[in-house]
């Protein structure tokens, strides 16, 4: 029960999902779950995003421009967990683990079913 693949269907993405720690609200068991949108460059199943091969991004950057047609580039909250040299181009970008990390709650403990996004 450490990691689940799911799709989002939106970025027409398979991503890991992993397990950080069950919490209880007002009586509810609920899995909480810290997910990244991958690393393109090195993961061959996401190389076919990058534009050309020489301008593949790195972790936790998402080129949306194959699968929604128009310049978009995805990122996770103040360039959260990505290589540091895109934090450099942009003055004032503090990430912060606790506010900008993607957390994904459930309340079913049947990690074997399907989840799309």
């Amino acid at each position: 029960m450490t990691q689940i693949n799911i799709y989002v269907c939106l970025l027409l993405l398979i991503t890991l999902i992993s397990f950080l720690i069950t919490i209880s609200n007002l009586g509810v068991k609920t899995l909480r779950y810290t997910a990244n949108l991958g690393d393109m460059s090195t993961n061959p199943m996401e190389k076919c995003f990058c534009r050309t091969p020489e301008t593949c991004l790195t972790r936790n950057f998402y080129d949306m421009t194959k699968c929604l047609g128009v310049p978009i580039i995805g990122s996770l909250p103040h360039f959260y967990d990505t290589d540091g040299k895109y934090l450099e181009m942009v003055d004032g970008l503090r990430p912060n683990q606790v506010i900008d990390r993607e957390t994904i709650y459930f309340n079913n403990h049947d990690s074997h079913k399907k989840i799309i996004l």
